[in-house]
């Protein structure tokens, strides 16, 4: 698809739409904004969990969702993907096969399985397939569903299916199109201790580089997201300023996926000059690409992004070392590893695939050096990786320890029997409810079962008597009450519980603007689900 799309935009429709001044086609502008005007409208009419990378959303559905992804998405992002990428926008396409791999794992757990712990095992597995084959790295396949999405427990029981998914996937794959290296490297050996304070400083750089590169992006994504334009349409702003900055590097990876440019680095065919503005330009084109609302993912161009930055780095070494620096272009598959590492706090996954892709695995020692030290530095100034910023900023909290409660839906075991007064009942009939009842609160909700808030014996407390006669519900009722969503873990709403101190709270969706409510979770409720469970 994406090989279909790039044909069509470059061979068929560039032609057509060429006008140069001087040695500039000014056509190329336009080929990412027309594939953000086909992205836009359609990821915002019938899957926006398809907009940006991806993998934030497997991440949500693996620890929020039960492993529960709707299988609209994988054929939207199919679709959307490739036509960003083809377009000329500026992505990778790990991000799309992880959540398309993810989808099909998550339909065939929920066939085969019924608890949530193993269709989320299945989601991961679908995961370490799609990356498995789209790099034909199947052990950095797997250990990218597993270190990435932090599913955890089961030990063996769960490793072994991740593993043996992330090479059936390779061999398919292989089959298919054969078992080349996604990248084809000189063999580079490491031969020279003196290195080793080198790789030193090399890795805290590029700790620092990598939130340099995390920070860009999602400041430029957080303008998009606030700026005033019709939301399906943004795709088209970014692909214009994506297309300006190709039009002038045209043939260097600034558009697409970038490949070709990442093995120039490798094997020495780049200047310093270049490798350095090559790696500055590849943030913003992949930063308005994805962050404009297009689809794609960020593994490759970081892999770009580390490539030029770390043959720039190692000119710059064996400029100040010559006697010690002898592979300056080594570099480039150092620095591709580390800023990984760092920005997607995967430094186990880029330590054992940027070998597996370039059939280069005489790094390893300096790999580990940098790779673990660009993790630490990173750490020390986010707590997040780039994959977990997005869900941060939405309110998502992402544990990595497991805890049998997000196992469960809150949809599951929530009381479904309401009992609520309407926004206009006297106060003083509450009083009498909550007597009658024994319970501390109600909602407060229209007949169309439109939700207003939440009235608790402790919001009646200092209203007199004689005022309650005349007092209306909706006049005091707790607006701002918290609340879950059906499709929440029963872990989640305990915690929302505990930080608000209350022992039931509504379950809500929203529909048109406005919250209506499903059912009431209860402490009681979430302890007869660990019971249920542990049974």
């Amino acid at each position: 698809m994406i090989n279909f799309n790039k044909n069509l935009f470059f061979n068929v429709i560039l032609p057509r739409i060429s006008f140069y001044a001087g040695d500039y086609n000014l056509g190329v502008i336009l080929l990412p904004a027309l594939g953000g005007l086909i992205v836009g409208p359609i990821i915002y009419k019938f899957a926006r969990e398809a907009k940006g990378h991806g993998v934030p959303e497997v991440i949500e559905a693996v620890h929020r969702k039960g492993g529960v992804i709707r299988p609209a998405v994988a054929f939207v992002k199919i679709l959307v993907s490739s036509v960003t990428i083809g377009s000329g926008g500026s992505a990778g396409r790990e991000g799309p096969i992880a959540q398309i791999g993810a989808v099909f794992g998550s339909m065939l757990g929920r066939i085969f399985f019924r608890t949530k712990k193993y269709v989320r095992l299945m989601v991961s597995c679908g995961v370490a397939a799609g990356v498995s084959a789209t790099f034909n790295a199947p052990l950095g396949g797997a250990i990218f569903a597993m270190e990435v999405l932090a599913v955890g427990g089961g030990g063996l029981t769960s490793a072994i299916p991740i593993l043996l998914s992330a090479v059936i996937g390779d061999v398919v794959t292989g089959g298919l199109t054969g078992f080349e290296t996604a990248f084809l490297s000189p063999n580079y050996i490491f031969s020279n201790i003196g290195e080793v304070p080198i790789f030193i400083v090399v890795g805290v750089v590029f700790g620092i580089l990598s939130q340099i590169w995390s920070k860009i992006f999602y400041k430029i994504e957080y303008f998009f997201d606030d700026l005033r334009f019709p939301e399906p349409f943004k795709p088209v702003l970014g692909g214009i300023l994506v297309g300006t900055m190709g039009m002038f590097l045209f043939n260097y990876g600034i558009m697409g996926v970038g490949y070709e440019d990442i093995v120039a680095a490798i094997t020495g065919r780049l200047g310093l000059q270049i490798l350095l503005m090559l790696g500055i330009m590849k943030i913003f084109s992949t930063s308005f690409t994805v962050g404009s609302g297009g689809s794609g993912g960020i593994f490759a161009p970081s892999l770009y992004i580390g490539a030029m930055f770390g043959a720039a780095t190692g000119l710059i070494a064996q400029y100040f070392f010559p006697a010690v620096v002898s592979q300056p272009y080594a570099f480039a598959l150092i620095g591709m590893g580390a800023l990984f590492a760092g920005a997607c706090r995967a430094p186990v996954t880029a330590l054992i695939m940027i070998p597996e892709m370039t059939g280069n695995h005489q790094l390893i020692i300096p790999m580990i050096i940098v790779s673990t030290l660009s993790y630490f530095v990173s750490s020390i100034f986010s707590k997040s990786s780039m994959y977990l910023v997005k869900l941060e900023k939405r309110g998502v909290n992402i544990k990595d320890r497991e805890n049998v409660l997000e196992d469960i839906q809150v949809k599951e075991v929530m009381s479904k029997d309401l009992e609520y007064v309407h926004p206009d009942t006297k106060v003083s009939d509450i009083m009498e409810l909550m007597m009658k009842k024994r319970h501390p609160g109600f909602p407060v909700v229209y007949h169309s079962k439109k939700f207003l808030g939440f009235i608790t014996i402790y919001r009646l407390k200092g209203i007199r008597k004689k005022e309650r006669e005349n007092m209306l519900v909706k006049e005091i009722a707790y607006r701002d009450y918290p609340f879950v969503s059906p499709d929440d873990t029963v872990y989640h709403a305990l915690n929302v519980m505990v930080k608000h101190n209350y022992g039931r709270i509504p379950v809500l969706v929203k529909k048109n603007r406005s919250f209506y409510i499903e059912g009431i979770i209860s402490k009681t409720d979430v302890i007869n689900a660990y019971e249920k469970i542990m049974v």
